[in-house]
């Protein structure tokens, strides 16, 4: 069969598909190995199936967990519980904005490091209206939550 065409990666141009995949999803060090391991183990076991079935999944299994994703076990109910609870005040909502943010800075400036591209050039507007989007979490949801005690005791002396 002929070769996969070229790809276009911005920052860089048409470049073969095997080395397009190479510069962003290069092969996994050790702990990134583990790390990978242990989210499957964890996601398998929220969704109730096993692993193979996550490197594999078949259409029935496909659906299970679509099914599992509208009628959540109690497992899942209590990580939902536990993030509502979490958001449940500005402060808190805060602190998930700043975790959320450098998730997204930190998965842009690994594939900046992999391709030797600037992410906004690699990613364009996406990446600035994600970081928009994140950082406007607080001000959209925060109108809508109590302060904190400590933030509400420095708004009251204003």
């Amino acid at each position: 069969s002929p070769p996969p065409p070229p790809v276009f990666l911005p920052g860089i141009g048409l470049i073969a598909a095997d080395e397009a995949v190479e510069k962003l999803a290069p092969p996994l060090n050790s702990a990134e190995q583990v790390y990978l391991v242990s989210l499957m183990e964890l996601t398998a076991n929220l969704l109730g199936v096993s692993v193979a079935e996550l490197e594999s999944p078949t259409a029935s299994s496909i659906q299970g967990m679509l099914q599992m994703a509208t009628n959540p076990s109690e497992q899942v109910q209590e990580i939902g519980d536990a993030l509502n609870t979490m958001s449940g005040n500005r402060a808190n909502l805060e602190v998930v904005q700043a975790i959320v943010l450098d998730v997204v800075n930190t998965l842009a400036s690994k594939q900046e490091e992999r391709t030797g591209v600037p992410a906004e050039q690699l990613f364009g507007p996406g990446l600035f209206i994600a970081r928009q989007a994140v950082s406007g979490l607080s001000n959209r949801l925060g109108s809508q939550l109590p302060a904190s005690s400590s933030s509400s005791s420095s708004s009251s002396s204003s």
